[in-house]
């Protein structure tokens, strides 16, 4: 049986077009495309934001991409074109001496106030991309460091997600990147000790975090059966929740202080202060 689908620019009920039937607009006029000179690009800061990010400009600039360029949207100025979106790309370009055409798509509008209005709606329909979409596209596109978090993540069944709580879900990607590109080695290791304290419960910054700064300064001590097995009998919630309070205490959310958490709870009731590698008791984590 075949299935008809149902045009999505018909209203199903009056068979009118959805435009005459909600009666929608069209605001401005298309824009036509033309390769400028940079020089004669211009920002009007009576509406425009300033630029705050510096290093963004310079990542533009020291890995250009026509691809990721796009076009930039001015309108007409005299002889110049202000830029109604694309500044970082502009200044960017403006530090390339070999770059000296920008592709633009040229709006016509009648005013300044105009041009504030079609930045505002520029700006309003947009939806910045989420760390989660930033990751799966790092991923497809062959990242070393994505592809390896994703790698490690599901040996032991884990994936991105909203929610810490989720089950087998991890959210912290930005402190996954940075310790796995220091050292994958170490990433996949302390994850490895997280994947087992956690047992299927999702995984939260602080104990990533803690257990890794703790990795650092016991140059890997903490992945031995013995620190390993004290820290899975004592399960991911208490750690978490010790960690979140010795940060509370001290008023920074940060490794050293989720680290310090995790140690005073794995140390409560043993009798040294000091990493045994050969002892045959279980030892304590001093950091």
């Amino acid at each position: 049986m075949s299935v008809i689908e149902r045009n999505p620019e018909l209203h199903s009920k009056t068979g009118k077009t959805i435009v005459e039937q909600y009666g929608w607009k069209i605001v401005d006029q298309p824009g036509s495309f033309q390769m400028i000179d940079k020089r004669r690009l211009i920002v009007d800061e009576r509406y425009q934001r300033k630029i705050t990010s510096k290093d963004r400009v310079f990542d533009i600039a020291r890995h250009w991409s026509w691809f990721a360029l796009g076009a930039l949207s001015v309108v007409p100025h005299g002889d110049k074109f202000s830029v109604i979106d694309g500044q970082h790309r502009h200044m960017a370009a403006m530090s390339r001496a070999d770059i000296s055409l920008l592709p633009c798509l040229v709006f016509l509008v009648d005013s300044v106030a105009s041009e504030a209005a079609a930045f505002l709606r520029l700006n309003a329909n947009r939806k910045p991309i989420t760390q989660a979409e930033k990751f799966t596209a790092s991923v497809t596109a062959d990242d070393p460091t994505a592809s390896t978090i994703n790698a490690v993540l599901g040996l032991y069944g884990y994936h991105i997600s909203k929610n810490t709580n989720e089950l087998h879900g991890v959210r912290c990607i930005g402190r996954m990147q940075k310790i796995c590109k220091d050292s994958p080695d170490a990433f996949e290791n302390v994850f490895t000790l997280c994947a087992r304290i956690a047992n299927g419960k999702g995984i939260h910054e602080s104990l990533l975090a803690g257990l890794h700064y703790i990795y650092q300064k016991t140059n890997g001590e903490v992945c031995n059966p013995m620190f390993a097995s004290r820290l899975q009998k004592l399960g991911s919630e208490v750690l978490v929740a010790a960690a979140d309070r010795m940060a509370t205490a001290l008023n920074a959310q940060s490794p050293k202080n989720w680290a310090m958490g995790i140690r005073d709870v794995h140390n409560r009731g043993l009798r040294k202060n000091f990493i045994q590698t050969h002892a045959k008791e279980v030892v304590d984590i001093d950091i």
